[in-house]
């Protein structure tokens, strides 16, 4: 599975403790994190419960999930939104905001489909985060946004897996803004193709500062010198080496606070699989350097 990366993110990952801490929802009791249905839409679908149609059937984390309607297939001509809360206090440009979900879409594809938008207003304004700077965030995830009919960038596709998100922004929040919100928008046309619609999971915010470099990159085509799959990982990490001309690689694992987890050193041309199983839920940079020390590769992972 080829892992596409909006904004290739690399070379330094801390974890800093401010007024700004994590918040979540997985829907299925107490948050931090609430959701609300935007209440000026008369026919909003979005529903808390266990999904239960043809193609959406399991949570991530059993029961429930955030669903364009538990049992129904989405209806046409519908704008459905849900709106939550970041508690960003005292946060300036640093640390970066982190937001994580799993998304699983089944609509038709390039037409019906959703935009993500910021408030750092009150709501008084909202802007699509993929079209605005310096809204648009760093994007780790196997699935990107694309045009949709009305012109907007959103996510628009048709397939039966989870796929895990994360967005990354940095330098959006100077001057210092105290909170933020989010809204998730569900459209669809007049063509009714009787499909699940959207759902969503395991909804995270937390700070951290990560050092980047802004461009575009797909990894497994791309003008990297190794390859790591797959990402998100669970248990097993594999490193293709093959095409690395370094007599002895060093191959070193970093969690979010800069500590070390894994180090391995490698010969030329020969892969390396890295066993996870005992590694804890998070962001990770993985550093490939050559004998003498001298920076050759380095890729951002995630274990949900």
């Amino acid at each position: 599975m080829k892992i596409h990366v909006y904004t290739t993110v690399i070379l330094v990952t801390f974890c800093f403790c401010f007024a700004f801490s994590q918040q979540e929802n997985d829907f299925d009791g107490q948050t931090n994190l609430p959701v609300f249905l935007d209440s000026t839409q008369s026919n909003n679908i979005w529903q808390i419960g266990r999904p239960n149609k043809t193609q959406f059937t399991n949570a991530i984390s059993q029961p429930n999930a955030l669903v364009t309607d538990t049992i129904l297939s989405y209806p046409t001509n519908n704008v459905s939104s849900f709106i939550f809360k970041v508690e960003v206090g005292e946060l300036q440009t640093f640390p970066y905001i982190q937001l994580w979900f799993y998304q699983k879409m089944d609509c038709e594809a390039g037409k019906d489909g959703r935009v993500i938008e910021m408030s750092s207003d009150s709501m008084q304004t909202w802007v699509n985060i993929f079209d605005e700077d310096p809204y648009k965030p760093m994007m780790l995830s196997d699935v990107l946004p694309v045009e949709l009919l009305d012109g907007q960038k959103g996510f628009s596709y048709n397939d039966t897996l989870w796929h895990h998100t994360l967005f990354c922004w940095s330098d959006v929040f100077a001057p210092r803004i105290s909170t933020i919100y989010m809204k998730f928008t569900f459209y669809s046309d007049d063509n009714d193709t009787q499909q699940d619609g959207w759902m969503i999971d395991n909804i995270k915010t937390f700070p951290s500062i990560i050092d980047a470099i802004q461009e575009y990159q797909t990894y497994g085509q791309s003008s990297s010198k190794s390859i790591v799959y797959p990402n998100p990982f669970a248990e097993i990490l594999n490193v293709k080496l093959d095409d690395l001309n370094v007599i002895e690689p060093c191959i070193s694992v970093y969690d979010c606070t800069g500590s070390l987890v894994h180090r391995y050193y490698g010969e030329k041309g020969v892969s390396h699989q890295i066993n996870t199983e005992n590694l804890s839920s998070g962001l990770y940079e993985l550093v490939i350097t050559d004998q003498n020390g001298k920076l050759i590769d380095t890729h951002l992972v995630i274990k949900p």
